[in-house]
């Protein structure tokens, strides 16, 4: 991840999931941070292909709205194929419903990750507000959490480790920073 996007990414204080993409995704279309939304689109996509399967309908509304953020870049061509390969996933679950599968409980946005959220929601306020030992702290226990319970390359893994640098750079900790960027530059997400 760029630096660009980290800090807009920090920026932006409502952490994207899967369950807010579409909101959140318009939201930076708005703000001409398209390059912030592909990211997220990006990497809610790849872990809906992991977990759900490259077929599942959860995946067709993601390529949907990656879809949009391309044709808001100025990509029309790249749209067209998302929407293409978003249509088949539609045709192929109208042509069979057994395909139509619920996201089985484990895979959904369970409490616990819920409340990790939360946390990351609550560090991006008090780092904002100046109370940058506070926010260390939340997110610290963030990354504990999300490490039980999604797994240690997650993706939100690898951005609460991001978060992590920033917050400690912020408060002049630059050795702390650097050893949870070159962790987070280590880990090589799901596929």
């Amino acid at each position: 991840m760029t630096w660009f996007l980290l800090f807009s990414l920090l920026a932006h204080a409502v952490p994207i999931t899967s369950a807010n993409l579409g909101p959140e995704v318009d939201k930076l279309i708005a703000q001409n941070r398209t390059d912030l939304a592909a990211e997220q689109c990006v990497l809610i996509l790849r872990d809906q292909e992991k977990t759900l399967g490259p077929n599942h309908p959860a995946v067709a509304k993601t390529l949907l709205i990656m879809a949009r953020v391309q044709r808001a870049r100025g990509k029309p061509e790249v749209a067209e194929g998302m929407e293409a390969r978003a249509r088949k996933i539609a045709e192929a679950v109208r042509a069979n419903p057994a395909l139509d599968t619920p996201i089985p409980e484990e895979k959904t946005q369970s409490k616990d990750i819920a409340g990790i959220t939360d946390l990351v929601t609550r560090a991006a306020q008090l780092r904002e507000e100046g109370n940058l030992p506070a926010a260390q702290a939340l997110l610290e226990k963030a990354l504990q959490q999300q490490q039980n319970s999604i797994g240690p390359r997650h993706p939100q893994v690898i951005n609460t480790l991001n978060w992590l640098a920033v917050v400690l750079d912020e408060q002049g900790k630059t050795e702390m920073a650097e050893a949870f960027r070159k962790r987070a530059a280590a880990i090589k997400p799901r596929e």
